[in-house]
Protein backbone atom coordinates (compact mmCIF):
# COMPACT_ATOMS: atom_id res chain seq x y z
CA UNK A 1 0.00 0.00 0.00
CA UNK A 2 0.72 3.41 -0.75
CA UNK A 3 -0.30 7.07 0.44
CA UNK A 4 0.73 9.70 -1.66
CA UNK A 5 1.43 13.53 0.06
CA UNK A 6 1.62 16.56 -1.89
CA UNK A 7 3.61 18.20 0.51
CA UNK A 8 7.47 17.38 0.26
CA UNK A 9 8.14 18.56 3.72
CA UNK A 10 5.25 16.82 4.99
CA UNK A 11 6.44 13.37 3.32
CA UNK A 12 9.95 13.63 4.92
CA UNK A 13 8.56 14.63 8.68
CA UNK A 14 6.09 11.66 8.51
CA UNK A 15 8.95 9.35 7.24
CA UNK A 16 11.43 10.77 9.81
CA UNK A 17 9.31 10.54 12.92
CA UNK A 18 7.95 6.78 12.21
CA UNK A 19 10.19 4.49 9.48
CA UNK A 20 7.19 2.31 9.14
CA UNK A 21 6.17 5.15 6.87
CA UNK A 22 9.64 4.64 4.83
CA UNK A 23 8.03 2.56 2.33
CA UNK A 24 4.51 3.51 2.25
CA UNK A 25 4.56 7.44 1.95
CA UNK A 26 5.69 8.91 -1.70
CA UNK A 27 5.79 12.44 -2.21
CA UNK A 28 3.48 13.23 -5.50
CA UNK A 29 3.81 17.32 -5.88
CA UNK A 30 0.58 18.94 -6.02
CA UNK A 31 -1.25 18.19 -8.65
CA UNK A 32 -2.29 21.24 -10.07
CA UNK A 33 0.81 23.05 -9.80
CA UNK A 34 1.76 22.88 -13.25
CA UNK A 35 -0.67 24.98 -14.28
CA UNK A 36 -0.03 27.97 -11.74
CA UNK A 37 3.38 27.71 -13.25
CA UNK A 38 1.82 28.50 -16.61
CA UNK A 39 -0.54 30.85 -15.61
CA UNK A 40 2.31 33.19 -14.22
CA UNK A 41 2.81 34.05 -18.09
CA UNK A 42 -0.47 35.72 -17.83
CA UNK A 43 0.70 37.74 -15.31
CA UNK A 44 -0.33 41.06 -16.88
CA UNK A 45 -2.84 39.73 -18.35
CA UNK A 46 -4.88 39.33 -15.55
CA UNK A 47 -3.54 42.78 -14.18
CA UNK A 48 -5.38 44.37 -17.28
CA UNK A 49 -8.55 42.03 -16.37
CA UNK A 50 -8.91 43.43 -13.04
CA UNK A 51 -7.83 47.22 -13.70
CA UNK A 52 -4.25 47.74 -12.32
CA UNK A 53 -2.46 49.56 -13.61
CA UNK A 54 1.73 48.51 -14.58
CA UNK A 55 2.99 50.92 -12.20
CA UNK A 56 0.51 49.91 -9.25
CA UNK A 57 1.63 46.71 -6.56
CA UNK A 58 -0.99 44.88 -6.08
CA UNK A 59 -1.19 43.24 -2.60
CA UNK A 60 -3.65 40.54 -2.50
CA UNK A 61 -4.79 39.73 1.09
CA UNK A 62 -5.77 35.61 1.70
CA UNK A 63 -7.28 34.69 4.40
CA UNK A 64 -8.74 31.75 5.93
CA UNK A 65 -11.96 31.53 8.86
CA UNK A 66 -12.56 31.97 12.16
CA UNK A 67 -10.99 34.04 14.93
CA UNK A 68 -7.59 33.47 14.62
CA UNK A 69 -7.73 34.18 10.35
CA UNK A 70 -6.04 37.67 9.94
CA UNK A 71 -8.96 40.02 8.97
CA UNK A 72 -10.19 38.61 12.14
CA UNK A 73 -6.94 39.30 14.19
CA UNK A 74 -6.11 43.14 12.13
CA UNK A 75 -10.20 43.63 12.12
CA UNK A 76 -11.29 47.12 10.10
CA UNK A 77 -8.08 48.70 11.03
CA UNK A 78 -6.77 46.32 8.11
CA UNK A 79 -8.81 48.20 5.21
CA UNK A 80 -8.26 51.72 6.99
CA UNK A 81 -4.24 50.99 6.33
CA UNK A 82 -4.87 49.44 2.88
CA UNK A 83 -6.97 52.52 2.57
CA UNK A 84 -3.86 54.75 3.42
CA UNK A 85 -1.53 53.17 1.10
CA UNK A 86 -3.81 54.13 -1.60
CA UNK A 87 -2.12 56.91 -2.69
CA UNK A 88 1.25 55.80 -2.53
CA UNK A 89 0.77 53.64 -5.68
CA UNK A 90 -0.61 50.39 -3.91
CA UNK A 91 -3.91 48.15 -4.86
CA UNK A 92 -5.09 45.45 -2.56
CA UNK A 93 -6.79 42.39 -3.48
CA UNK A 94 -8.86 40.98 -0.37
CA UNK A 95 -9.76 37.26 -0.73
CA UNK A 96 -11.14 35.70 2.80
CA UNK A 97 -12.64 31.96 3.19
CA UNK A 98 -15.99 30.90 2.14
CA UNK A 99 -17.14 30.43 5.75
CA UNK A 100 -16.72 33.76 6.26
CA UNK A 101 -19.95 34.94 4.81
CA UNK A 102 -22.46 32.38 6.72
CA UNK A 103 -22.53 32.75 10.57
CA UNK A 104 -20.68 29.33 11.54
CA UNK A 105 -19.99 30.41 15.75
CA UNK A 106 -22.93 32.58 17.83
CA UNK A 107 -19.77 34.41 19.28
CA UNK A 108 -17.60 35.59 16.35
CA UNK A 109 -19.24 37.78 13.55
CA UNK A 110 -18.74 36.69 10.07
CA UNK A 111 -16.04 38.84 8.17
CA UNK A 112 -17.12 38.18 4.69
CA UNK A 113 -19.95 41.11 4.65
CA UNK A 114 -17.16 43.28 5.55
CA UNK A 115 -14.83 41.99 3.45
CA UNK A 116 -17.30 42.63 0.36
CA UNK A 117 -18.19 45.98 1.33
CA UNK A 118 -14.63 47.12 0.43
CA UNK A 119 -15.62 46.97 -3.60
CA UNK A 120 -17.75 50.04 -2.79
CA UNK A 121 -14.08 51.77 -1.27
CA UNK A 122 -12.36 51.02 -4.40
CA UNK A 123 -10.91 47.35 -3.32
CA UNK A 124 -10.67 43.98 -5.26
CA UNK A 125 -12.49 41.73 -3.98
CA UNK A 126 -12.51 37.90 -4.86
CA UNK A 127 -15.74 36.19 -3.90
CA UNK A 128 -15.88 32.68 -2.74
CA UNK A 129 -17.21 31.42 -6.45
CA UNK A 130 -14.76 33.11 -8.28
CA UNK A 131 -11.25 31.54 -9.53
CA UNK A 132 -8.21 32.50 -7.26
CA UNK A 133 -5.91 31.75 -10.02
CA UNK A 134 -6.04 35.15 -11.34
CA UNK A 135 -6.19 36.62 -8.42
CA UNK A 136 -3.29 35.28 -7.05
CA UNK A 137 -1.05 35.37 -9.77
CA UNK A 138 -1.91 39.09 -11.10
CA UNK A 139 -0.60 40.25 -7.37
CA UNK A 140 2.92 41.15 -6.46
CA UNK A 141 2.95 39.96 -2.96
CA UNK A 142 0.63 38.11 -0.51
CA UNK A 143 -0.33 38.80 2.47
CA UNK A 144 -1.53 35.52 3.96
CA UNK A 145 -2.26 33.77 7.53
CA UNK A 146 -2.29 29.90 7.19
CA UNK A 147 -4.38 29.52 4.57
CA UNK A 148 -3.64 27.04 1.82
CA UNK A 149 -2.91 30.59 -0.21
CA UNK A 150 0.11 30.56 0.92
CA UNK A 151 1.12 27.01 -0.52
CA UNK A 152 -0.20 27.87 -3.47
CA UNK A 153 1.96 31.67 -3.68
CA UNK A 154 4.81 29.62 -2.65
CA UNK A 155 4.31 27.87 -6.04
CA UNK A 156 3.57 30.99 -8.03
CA UNK A 157 6.66 32.49 -6.65
CA UNK A 158 5.01 34.97 -4.87
CA UNK A 159 6.72 37.12 -2.37
CA UNK A 160 4.75 36.63 1.13
CA UNK A 161 4.21 37.81 4.35
CA UNK A 162 2.73 35.15 6.76
CA UNK A 163 0.26 36.88 9.61
CA UNK A 164 1.18 35.01 13.26
CA UNK A 165 -1.05 31.97 13.67
CA UNK A 166 -1.42 29.63 16.95
CA UNK A 167 -0.15 26.61 16.47
CA UNK A 168 -2.42 24.66 17.84
CA UNK A 169 -4.75 25.70 14.92
CA UNK A 170 -2.65 24.30 12.42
Amino acid sequence: NIMLEPNKRIAKYMINHDKSFKDVIKWSGYKFAEDIIKATDNYYYYRQQLGVSYDTTLVGVFGTWNRESLFHILGEELFHFAQSLRSKGYQFIFSIHPKEYMVYNMQIRPMGPLVEAQREKGFIVRSPSEDWLPYLIASDIIICDYSSMYELAIIAEKKIILSDFPANKV
